[in-house]
């Protein structure tokens, strides 16, 4: 939790990736709100708030929460090709 804190941003300036990117996370997660800014500063960005699920729960259900965004990440972009 405070190593996440003190790391500084990913990037100067997130409005220059070019690569397909879904943005996970539990609507419970104290990282949800910089994480879904993210998403809206990353061109084309797919944001998931998983309601229920705190920063980890969510991939203990991964098949049937993660699975379908993610399969759907990967069809938009071999189809965006």
């Amino acid at each position: 939790m405070g190593s996440a804190r003190t790391e500084g941003p990913i990037s100067e300036d997130l409005r220059k990736w070019r690569v397909p990117c879904l943005i996970c996370i539990g609507a419970a997660d104290e990282m949800h709100d910089n994480a879904k800014q993210a998403a809206i500063e990353i061109p084309h960005a797919r944001f998931v708030s998983l309601a229920g699920h705190s920063h980890l729960s969510a991939f203990y259900e991964a098949d049937a929460v993660l699975l379908p965004h993610i399969l759907n990440l990967f069809h938009s972009a071999t189809v965006a090709r």
